[in-house]
């Protein structure tokens, strides 16, 4: 990454000894892209790292993001880098990660350069995902995205043919597969809430708390308990 972002810079830390790193020659030997004319592409990688799983490990989530990069265009190795497919220069960079459900398996499986990303860009994108992920073994049962105007228009109008829905039926193995709406932000908002607030109302309980979780709110009732910072880091 630091060759990758400033070589003057490795080669200062190259020559001065401070630390183990590789040489020029070897970091660009070890990190060089595929050539299309080889075997081994990303399918082929994928195809690999699914066949060391058991097959319940094959069910995975298809996560969906963007990121955000500079508007910029570099020539590296006589390719041009930072250009979409038609030809405009790239402002985000759509992922395309599974996880998989039972263990810690996950990998990044596409990452398309995007101008200005629409819903159907972004359905042409995942058909071709999909078609390649099939072909590795892999079984998608969910895909989550975030709340963005975009990936709601691709979930109702490309997946759910007008209708948001809960899952749709993948029309090559007939399998449903769950649309999910980025619970990381619905847990954090969660959290958040939490935090603000400082204070939480809970039903009562005959049993007795673990002392420090939770402590009467000096202006509230009963049933009114207010929520200490640990407690609250801690839920």
């Amino acid at each position: 990454m630091l060759h990758a972002s400033s070589s003057a810079a490795y080669n200062v830390l190259l020559d001065e000894n401070i630390l183990c790193l590789p040489s020029t020659s070897t970091l660009k030997k070890v990190t060089r892209r595929l050539h299309a004319s080889t075997t081994t592409d990303n399918s082929a990688y994928l195809k690999l790292r699914v066949s060391k799983l058991n097959a319940y490990e094959q069910d995975v989530l298809l996560i969906i993001d963007e990121i955000y990069v500079a508007k910029r265009v570099d020539c590296s190795g006589c390719e041009v880098i930072g250009l979409t497919a038609d030809g405009n220069v790239a402002s985000t960079l759509l992922c395309f990660m599974i996880k998989s459900l039972v263990s810690k398996y996950k990998d990044i499986v596409a990452i398309c350069p995007m101008d200005k990303l629409t819903a159907r860009k972004l359905y042409n994108c995942y058909t071709d995902v999909m078609t390649m992920l099939r072909s590795t073994g892999v079984n998608v049962v969910a895909i989550s995205v975030d709340n963005a105007a975009t990936n709601r228009k691709f979930f109702i109008n490309y997946l759910c043919q007008g209708t948001l829905k809960t899952h749709v039926i993948d029309e090559f193995t007939g399998q449903p597969i769950f649309l999910i709406f980025d619970p990381v932000h619905a847990i954090k908002n969660v959290y958040n809430n939490f935090q603000s607030r400082k204070y939480v109302q809970c039903p009562a309980m005959t049993q007795n708390l673990p002392h420090g979780k939770l402590q009467p709110h000096p202006h509230q009732g009963p049933v009114q308990h207010r929520m200490q910072y640990g407690a609250a880091e801690s839920a």
